[in-house]
């Protein structure tokens, strides 16, 4: 049984993807292994934790105020990269690794990865939920994206004893080719029992995500303006996820054959027996979990390209690319299907989706 230090910026939960993600890991370590977590939370939250192996050592509350005295004690390190960071919590976890002796500290999330610098002793696994400069580029200045990248690249390259994990081989060579990283291309966590089978399909579909995040958000709101209108009256659209204003869900109830559920613990039903998900995202980087599990589910994906980034490409004929306006209402209105073409997708994926895990790496070696 190994000793591992687990440090993640958000709780272990189902609200998003790559929460679920830490979550999932967690209950997967705690198997074989000794897990001590430290989370650096904005404000309390609800989490779920295995029931063994597992202890909660520290709970950092980075508040915005915190956040902004990080930035200002490190000017010359991209703000992303040092609003988590500072010297007391820096000390505090140094007492816990003395003390504690551990095989591996796993940091989650590249918004941590400066801690990674100062226990050159210990082995490292970092988790690049996403490459950061490929989120910026996107939105930002050129400055704003080379001070992003000489940051990233800076906090990787002085990484020792490490290993990089990332969701997909298009991140992985990004980080091969942009910073000489080498890097371990790893898998989500599928929810999906074997023995799940669709039985049901109706006439509708689905937008699905955490609606806090502006890269969701954005691509939902440009969705009810531009597609919702156009579309057949006979299409049910449902969405399902948390973090929507007031203002926003009133506006949702008022339009035809739309609704909103809210936050739903266990989406999987609603999304198999819809005909489609939809993914406008316009910005954003890293692989987007909710098209891995919409294609587990057997539900064909209509979205952007970017929404698709990092997803095999042997699945791609149930990845139907729109671009704008146009494409979306065309695809969406014309789009059929039938319950044994989602099975075949469903266990054409789940053979073929790659299964290589951070616990087998720390518990086998590989």
């Amino acid at each position: 049984m190994k000793k591992i230090l687990f440090i993640t910026p958000f709780e272990p939960s189902k609200r998003t993807g790559g929460q679920n993600f830490t979550r999932l890991l967690l209950r997967d370590l705690s198997k074989n292994n000794k897990v001590d977590l430290i989370m650096f939370l904005n404000k309390k939250a609800d989490f779920e934790l295995p029931k063994i192996n597992t202890t909660l050592l520290r709970v950092f509350y980075v508040k915005k105020l915190i956040k902004f005295f990080n930035i200002l004690m490190i000017p010359f390190c991209f703000p992303f990269f040092s609003s988590r960071f500072n010297i007391y919590y820096l000390l505090i976890i140094n007492k816990y690794v003395r003390k504690g002796e551990y095989d591996y500290i796993y940091i989650d999330y590249s918004q941590l990865f400066i801690y990674g610098i100062f226990f050159p002793n210990t082995k490292k696994i970092l988790m690049s939920h996403d490459i950061i400069l490929q989120r910026y580029q996107r939105k930002s200045s050129r400055m704003i994206s080379y001070f992003c990248a000489l940051s990233e690249a800076g906090i990787l390259r002085r990484q020792i004893n490490s290993k990089v994990f990332t969701f997909s081989k298009k991140d992985s060579d990004i980080l091969l080719h942009k910073y000489n990283i080498h890097s371990i291309i790893t898998s989500f966590y599928l929810e999906i029992p074997t023995s799940y089978k669709i039985n049901n399909l109706f006439n509708r579909i689905v937008l699905f995500g955490s609606w806090k995040r502006n890269d969701n958000l954005e691509g939902l709101l440009w969705f009810l303006e531009y597609i919702q209108p156009k579309l057949n009256d006979s299409i049910e659209i449902t969405i399902i996820g948390g973090g929507l204003k007031d203002s926003i869900i009133r506006n949702i109830s008022k339009l035809n054959n739309t609704k909103y559920l809210g936050f739903v613990p266990e989406p999987s039903q609603i999304i198999s027996e819809s005909k489609a998900l939809i993914a406008p995202i316009f910005h954003g980087a890293g692989v987007k979990v909710k098209v891995i599990e919409s294609l587990a589910l057997g539900t064909t994906v209509i979205g952007t390209e970017i929404a698709f980034e990092g997803v095999p490409l042997e699945f791609s004929e149930y990845m139907l690319i729109a671009n704008n306006i146009d494409d979306f209402v065309q695809i969406i209105n014309q789009y059929d299907t039938d319950i044994d073409n989602k099975r075949r997708l469903q266990s054409n994926f789940s053979a073929n989706y790659i299964n290589h895990s951070i616990s087998e790496y720390i518990n086998f070696g590989k």
